[in-house]
């Protein structure tokens, strides 16, 4: 039986009691799931209360039992006077990315750009005016969590590796890399370039725009994409960006596994070289 997953999805708090996360906008827009490359899952969020009521619709994963899902999900949270409620579940690593404002959760206080990184067990709360992507990471396999509490890094946006290429239009801040993100990658992308076609062999890359304007090509479908909406990317599927005229892109940028994102540093070397191929699409 062939199974598809949503990738065109919008995570902002609805105004519903309780909806799942990966609300469609527009037309849906799916591609089927490469073989071995797992299924997509959503949690439940009480949109009243700003709590994640569970990673998935189920009991979460067993140690040694492969995940049923993708491996990362992101949605965009905006704050309230509520604050933002999460629960880990076994074998997750759980993201929390500021975009705008200021957050704080676990005794840390988070800035624009700064990422959050949890996992083991327990819960937390974000408070503060702004928004940020929360996202879940998972491994295929679910070993034996380490942690009996929660384990917290905080990776701030100013001690970041910087890249540039394609004449300096587009930037990437390397937030959180592959020693540091075992389940995934966490970095921001901006820029006014256009990113050619090109797909991710083995990882799957989740785009979360904080700002944007074009068009987001996937599996040969475009659609327009504007900001707060992510967008979801099996491995192997072409995709492919063109921006407005006049437009930029901000976005929060993760794959599972990492690896892709090392693309932009040879990218980077490569113009410094006096290389000639500049897009951000291979």
């Amino acid at each position: 039986m062939r199974r598809f997953a949503v990738l065109v999805v919008v995570a902002v708090v609805a105004s519903c009691k309780k909806e799942e996360v990966g609300t469609v906008v527009g037309p849906g827009l799916t591609v089927e799931i490469p073989d071995g490359s797992g299924g997509s899952g959503s949690g439940l969020r009480d949109a009243s209360t700003g709590s994640v009521t569970g990673s998935v619709t189920g009991s979460g994963l067993d140690a040694g039992k492969e995940a049923p899902f993708g491996p990362v999900t992101a949605e965009f949270v905006e704050l309230g006077a509520s604050g933002f409620h999460t629960e880990h579940v076994a074998c997750e690593q759980r993201i929390v990315a500021l975009a705008k404002g200021k957050a704080t959760v676990l005794g840390e206080s988070l800035a624009p750009g700064d990422v959050l990184v949890t996992q083991g067990k327990g819960a937390y709360d974000v408070k503060g005016d702004g928004l940020f992507v929360f996202a879940i990471a998972r491994p295929f396999v679910c070993e034996p969590d380490p942690f009996t509490s929660i384990n917290k890094r905080v990776f701030r946006a100013k001690a970041a590796p910087e890249v540039r290429w394609a004449a300096g239009k587009m930037v990437a801040h390397l937030d959180v890399e592959k020693d540091n993100a075992p389940f995934a990658y966490v970095g921001r992308l901006e820029g006014t370039a256009a990113v050619a076609e090109h797909t991710h062999d083995t990882s799957w890359e989740v785009l979360c725009a904080i700002e944007a304007s074009g068009t987001f090509t996937l599996d040969g479908k475009p659609q327009h994409l504007a900001g707060k909406t992510c967008v979801s990317i099996p491995p192997k599927t072409k995709h492919a960006w063109a921006p407005d005229a006049g437009s930029k892109l901000v976005a929060v940028q993760l794959y599972s596994p990492a690896g892709p994102e090392q693309r932009f540093r040879a990218l980077a070397a490569q113009e410094a070289d006096g290389g000639t191929r500049l897009d951000a699409g291979k």
